[in-house]
């Protein structure tokens, strides 16, 4: 990977610590991107911010339940104190948990929209 093509830029990474987010944050800095990540556990966030430092990038841990829509706006506000910008939101948090469709009432589904939808929203917007 091309280590200067996001030098000078920052990133922010929901649900970035395991799998697929884990996995962006880690290309991302890279690529030459600071990063701030984010999600509810903070043990899991504090090992991924190792490794983004070791790739030679700053790296900034935000834990956070992002099922409050504050705590999602309020990433943006601590990326921009931390590095003074924010050049790449990647919304990575998501999810349902799965029922049997006859079981699915519509508070699920507008449970659902808003964990998916909003909490997305609410960020990119912040």
């Amino acid at each position: 990977m091309n280590t200067s093509k996001l030098k000078g830029r920052t990133a922010m990474i929901t649900g970035a610590s395991k799998g697929l987010g884990k996995a962006m944050a880690l290309a991302l800095a890279q690529a030459g991107a600071d990063v701030l990540i984010s999600a509810r556990t903070e043990d899991q966030l504090a090992k991924v911010a190792r490794e983004i430092e070791s790739a030679g990038r700053r790296a900034v841990v935000v834990p956070a339940d992002l099922s409050d829509l504050d705590a999602a706006a309020g990433l943006a506000r601590a990326a921009a104190e931390a590095f003074g910008r924010l050049d790449i939101v990647v919304n990575n948090v998501g999810g349902a948990l799965p029922r049997p469709f006859l079981a699915t009432k519509p508070h699920h589904l507008a449970d659902a929209f808003q964990f998916n939808v909003g909490i997305a929203h609410r960020l990119t917007q912040a």
